[in-house]
């Protein structure tokens, strides 16, 4: 799930949301697709399989296809509503491999609790650098850096992470 320049702005924010998700340690049991050998039951059961190798391939083959059509000129508020689809189906995707976990009942509760904990750093991500109104720069999405304070933190409680204590 490299980045790529010429990707628009949203697909590459949706990759970096990706990358920092697969690099979680909670991602891992979710990085490839489930090995018919091992888990024989799985692709009966599961209707829509998928895994996060599936859903970085699915963004770079939507950031290719836009990146050409930018390229050759055509019109941009098609590529808007576009986008907003890709990001929207993302965002399903990744729920998907969360919700195939809880519909096997056998998978213990280490992958469940795997996947909880995927799902909260992903929802997280896909608010902060992609769904927010005011954008952090591509450039500045790191999720080991804390976020700047927000206006409508004064209004909301906020959780605050354990390293910068309310700054």
């Amino acid at each position: 799930c490299g980045d790529d320049p010429s990707f628009p702005e949203m697909i590459r924010r949706c990759l970096a949301v990706l990358r920092t998700v697969c690099n979680s340690p909670s991602s891992q049991p979710f990085l490839f697709p489930v090995d018919p050998q091992t888990n024989t039951r799985y692709y009966e059961l599961v209707v829509k399989p998928i895994s996060l190798q599936d859903v970085g391939r699915m963004l770079q083959q939507a950031g290719k296809r836009l990146s050409v059509a930018e390229r050759s000129g055509d019109d941009q508020s098609d590529s808007t509503g576009e986008i907003e689809e890709i990001v929207a189906q993302f965002a399903r995707d990744v729920r998907q491999i969360s919700s195939n976990c809880s519909c096997i009942s056998n998978v213990g509760a280490a992958i469940i609790s795997s996947s909880d904990e995927m799902m909260r750093i992903f929802e997280r991500l896909l608010f902060d650098w992609c769904l927010v109104p005011d954008l952090l720069p591509l450039e500045a999405l790191d999720d080991d850096k804390c976020v700047e304070h927000h206006v409508s933190d004064e209004e909301f409680p906020v959780l605050l992470c354990d390293s910068c204590e309310g700054k």
